[in-house]
């Protein structure tokens, strides 16, 4: 051993500062290259009591690897920050996946809130065949003069309320919004709004001056209970072929048989039985009654002692023998009906696709009761002229305006079920529509009772309930 290194007072003796330069140097020195090979720190066995810088150690942060604790941003050049973010910060376990178009948590409803659609909906079945009964009273006056008074509520009841409407809307707009730019009045959207309102209108004037005409017509020939079913069954499957034609839906196996069970419910409605021929039409019929009333007044006695009631033999002696022509007279009136239904049906698929292109439907019934007063109105004067139009009793002008009335209060709750029930709902209210028709018909009006009624009831009832049995959907509140 060389005795002749330097002596340093805080190391003692050359032995003791061999011992002392033989241990492992703190971490600050670490770095420092020692002269001989005793100052070389032992780096091929780790120690514990001294940092290993070439492991990774929980206790201290290494940069060289991600660590979970530590936002890393610079994982791959493909993804974004956010992604990085959230890839770092990923507790444990792992959230399930979130997703951005879950629907909106539907609002609890109380009892009453619930029973609202359903009653609305059976309150609309009522009107509308109140409306039809109101109708059926009116067979006897021009089916042109009917249908104008009955679209007269729509235009005068709806007209105050969109003006109402309009002019808060535009105070509104001036208050709360900025105004609008005059270079762009003309887009494509509100090219778009006249297109369908022009469609919209042409549908209503089908609608109007054919479908309330022909139903009018039909009511004459063949009554309630036979004009209703017909009718809404050629507007269920037209409305079906045309919604396929126009709006591109598609139909299902479920909807191709309640079409089909229509169907044969329309044929076998409109085939004349042999019940239905010994029948009068209810214009007949209630022609019959006037002169039956006519001559029990004027009758007097007569030599014989027997009444003066001629007339009314007559009028039976004729509707007895008259059994072709009361057949088509049914024929005629199915016919009619089915017109109805078809043009109903035209002006229910032009609605829908008005509606899904953001035109409220306050609108288009304003259109629809404006371009029926105008059409059925005018026509009238011209066919009829005022003083004829003047000589309907005001028995008559009371039905109409009832019905109008009945027809415009059961689109208002129509409207309001349907925002709170599910479309196939409608179904089940024309089932109850066809069932209280068929009722009044047969009650208020004695109309008679034949087996092809009994099963053309069946089978428009059966369609309709596959059609309602389509999905079990739950009440929804719309906007």
């Amino acid at each position: 051993m060389d005795t002749n290194l330097p002596t340093d007072p805080s190391t003692g003796s050359p032995e003791r500062r061999a011992q002392v330069s033989s241990q492992p140097k703190p971490l600050a020195n670490h770095n420092h290259q020692a002269s001989g090979p005793s100052h070389q720190p032992d780096l091929s066995s780790p120690d514990l009591s001294s940092p290993d810088l070439s492991s990774p150690d929980l206790s201290s942060p290494d940069l060289s690897s991600p660590d979970l604790s530590s936002p890393d941003l610079s994982l791959t050049a493909g993804t974004t920050s956010a992604e990085n973010a959230d890839a770092a910060d990923q507790p444990w376990p792992p959230p399930p996946p979130r997703d951005q178009t879950l629907p909106r948590p539907r609002p609890v409803l109380s009892p009453w809130q619930q029973a609202i659609g359903p009653l609305c909906g059976l309150l609309s079945a009522i009107l509308y065949t109140a409306s039809n009964i109101g109708l059926r009273q009116c067979v006897d006056v021009n089916p042109y003069v009917v249908s104008a008074m009955k679209a007269t509520p729509n235009l005068v009841l709806l007209t105050p309320w969109i003006v109402m409407h309009w002019a808060w809307k535009q105070q509104s707009s001036h208050t709360h919004s900025r105004p609008a730019n005059p270079a762009k009045r003309a887009t494509p959207s509100a090219r778009h709004t006249r297109t369908r309102l022009i469609d919209f209108t042409v549908a209503a004037i089908f609608a109007q001056f054919l479908g309330n005409v022909a139903f009018q017509k039909a009511l004459e020939l063949i009554g309630i209970s036979t004009v209703v079913p017909i009718t809404l069954g050629t507007i269920i499957v037209c409305g079906a072929i045309l919604g396929v034609v126009i709006l591109k839906e598609s139909i299902g196996l479920r909807k191709l048989i309640a079409m089909l069970t229509l169907i044969t419910a329309v044929v076998v409605l409109a085939i004349p039985s042999q019940d239905s021929m010994d029948s009068q039409s209810p214009a007949e019929a209630k022609r019959q009654l006037a002169a039956t009333d006519q001559a029990s007044i004027a009758a007097e006695p007569s030599p014989s002692g027997l009444s003066n009631d001629s007339t009314v033999t007559e009028s039976a002696s004729v509707g007895s023998a008259a059994s072709s022509k009361r057949a088509w007279q049914i024929i005629f009136g199915s016919g009619w009906a089915i017109l109805s239904g078809l043009t109903y049906a035209y002006f229910g698929v032009a609605m829908r696709r008005s509606l899904r292109d953001g035109i409220g439907s306050t609108t288009l019934m304003l259109i629809s009761g404006a371009v029926g007063v105008g059409l059925l109105w005018g026509y009238s004067l011209i066919q009829l002229g005022l003083i004829q139009i003047s000589e309907i009793h005001a028995r008559s002008w009371l039905w109409m305006s009832f019905a109008g009335l009945c027809n415009f209060i059961a689109f208002i709750t129509l409207t309001a079920s349907l925002k709170r029930l599910p479309l196939v709902a409608v179904n089940l209210i024309n089932a109850s529509q066809v069932a209280l028709a068929a009722t009044a018909g047969v009650i208020l009006f004695s109309e008679p009772i034949t087996v092809t009624l009994v099963v053309g009831l069946v089978l428009t009832l059966t369609g309709l309930m596959i059609l309602a049995r389509r999905t079990r959907a739950s009440i929804v509140v719309t906007d």
